[in-house]
């Protein structure tokens, strides 16, 4: 009887073990939907600037290092590394046997081509890649994370001839990197998709078409790309010949175009879509059963329009600003320009040293009646800019002026039809705008506001916070970020007024797909879902 119970015992294990493995297999093989708000344009690495063309680059190839579910920056094709003494130069041995994976459009894009059948993936691709990015001719969005490597601005600014770059390729699987100075974020770069191998044989053989199409583009990642429909969706399907690492579990991931928020949220909640970034409203919406990370990303500013030039008067701004009590604003007050989301040197900012124009009556109004004898008018008109979300903080503002000024003014809330069409174009005096950053980067965060910048919408031309701006970026730190954020408050070109929350939203069923810092950095390779 006692052999009968032990039998029975095993089998029901056996069983238990069956289903447990069906079961995750159940989950793995899966083809995961994601919304994008913007299709790719280009599928060149290098050049990737919207949100979906570097999530799918980040999948698509295999840079030296990679982030992990922790933000922690783990070797990838990088197999060992070292570092000189003084910080400036960097050695990685890179793993043996990588291979890109040609596509059968890419294959036969090639067919004429004898020489070369099978593309390896070694030291030489990753500096003719990196190369690539500093480039002028590339015109690379993130440029800047590479710009530390020695002689990169020079060649950037087409001062310098490439050849002078600090970058030798030792052997094909020794690489040198030597910095012009000590970066502590360098690593971080070598996981972004601007550090992306680029095989220099398929790259010509392209003729400029590089990244324009499933047949002009190799890669060396857990995915590749197999589908394009446009105007409607891309796919990225598994590498099966990938063998850098474990092999991605989804069997591809499509990307699908929607621009429209609710929709979004409401295909996730019914399952159409896996995961999704969405705004803290509308992941309320979509229920208990939807996994939910949120994080406040999104600081929501009045901004003056530097470019009119009654608004250069400073003490008008500051008294504009200083009869704005925050406490009558819906909601907490922000204290800081930059939202608790992002970091300096991979901690948290500190933003208790963080100033800007106090709420003081008195001091407002002795400025309005200075800058009016200075600007030597007697009365004026100011409109806010906002849209139908923010309209209500608009005309509590307006409120705290007609109750405050002592002067003539005659403050007006405009709730545009086109918002992103009024700010490009300047059709406002102030603007209630919602300041956010792809990265987790406080020293980026800041950088809208660079008069070269080509995302500074606001007209703010200023050598001095370009000066404070380029020290910071030279070596960063919370005392530097602080004295630029400070620089923008307290001379009363921005006011942050509060917090937004986006949350990273997933269906119930789902799990392993994370994203880190960047809201381009979404890992698919783990992603399973039943």
């Amino acid at each position: 009887m006692i052999k009968k119970s032990v039998s029975v015992i095993l089998i029901i294990t056996l069983i238990l073990a069956v289903m447990t493995a069906c079961s995750e297999k159940d989950k793995t093989g899966k083809v995961i939907s994601v919304p994008v708000t913007y299709m790719p344009k280009t599928f060149d690495p290098q050049i990737a600037s919207t949100v979906s063309e570097k999530e799918i680059a980040v999948n698509c190839f295999d840079m030296l290092f990679k982030l992990d579910e922790d933000g922690q920056v783990q070797k990838n094709t990088c197999e060992d590394y070292t570092v000189s003494d003084d910080g400036l130069t960097y050695t990685f041995k890179i793993k043996k046997g990588l291979k890109y994976y040609v596509s059968g459009k890419a294959s036969a894009f090639l067919e004429d081509d004898e020489e070369k059948s099978e593309f390896v993936c070694d030291a030489y691709d990753y500096a003719f890649g990196i190369t690539r990015a500093i480039l002028p001719e590339t015109e690379a969005e993130d440029f800047n994370l590479l710009s530390s490597i020695k002689n990169a601005q020079a060649i950037h600014d087409g001062e310098m001839d490439k050849s002078k770059l600090g970058i030798k390729v030792v052997d094909a699987n020794t690489l040198k990197i030597v910095l012009e100075k000590k970066d502590n974020d360098f690593i971080y770069a070598l996981t972004q998709a601007v550090s992306a191998p680029c095989d220099q044989d398929f790259f010509e053989a392209t003729s400029g078409r590089y990244g324009l199409d499933i047949k002009y583009i190799i890669s060396n990642g857990m995915f590749y790309l197999s589908y394009i429909a446009d105007d409607s969706y891309a796919k990225i399907s598994k590498n099966e010949e990938y063998s850098s690492a474990d092999p991605a579990i989804p069997s591809a991931v499509v990307f699908y175009l929607n621009s429209d928020s609710k929709t979004i949220a409401s295909k996730l909640k019914k399952g159409d879509y896996d995961v999704a970034f969405l705004s803290k409203a509308l992941a309320e919406e979509t229920g208990p059963d939807t996994n939910k990370l949120y994080f406040e990303n999104i600081t929501y500013a009045m901004v003056f329009n530097m470019s009119k030039e009654t608004l250069q008067n400073e003490k008008l701004r500051k008294g504009l600003f200083g009869c704005i009590n925050k406490s009558d604003l819906a909601g907490e007050t922000a204290n800081s320009l930059i939202a608790p989301f992002y970091l300096v040197n991979g901690k948290a900012y500190d933003s208790s040293s963080a100033k800007g124009v106090n709420y003081d009556i008195k001091a407002a109004r002795a400025n309005m009646v200075a800058a009016y004898e200075e600007l030597e008018i007697n009365a004026m008109s100011i409109d806010i800019l906002c849209t139908d979300q923010t309209q209500n903080i608009a005309k509590s503002i307006v409120s705290n002026w007609q109750k405050n000024i002592g002067v003539e003014l005659n403050g007006t809330v405009k709730v545009s039809e086109d918002f992103d069409k009024d700010i490009s174009e300047g059709n406002y005096d102030i603007v209630i705008y919602p300041l956010s950053k792809d990265t987790n980067k406080a020293s980026e965060f800041l950088a809208v506001f660079r008069s070269e910048s080509e995302d500074n919408i606001f007209g703010l031309e200023s050598e001095d916070y370009d000066k404070l701006y380029d020290k910071m970026s030279e070596s960063v730190n919370n005392k530097k970020v602080t004295t630029a954020e400070n620089y923008l408050t307290q001379n009363a070109i921005v006011l942050p007024l509060y917090y937004e929350s986006t949350c990273f939203a997933s269906a119930e069923s789902v799990e392993g797909i994370y994203f880190v810092g960047n809201m381009s950095n979404v890992y698919f390779g783990k992603g399973m879902k039943e």
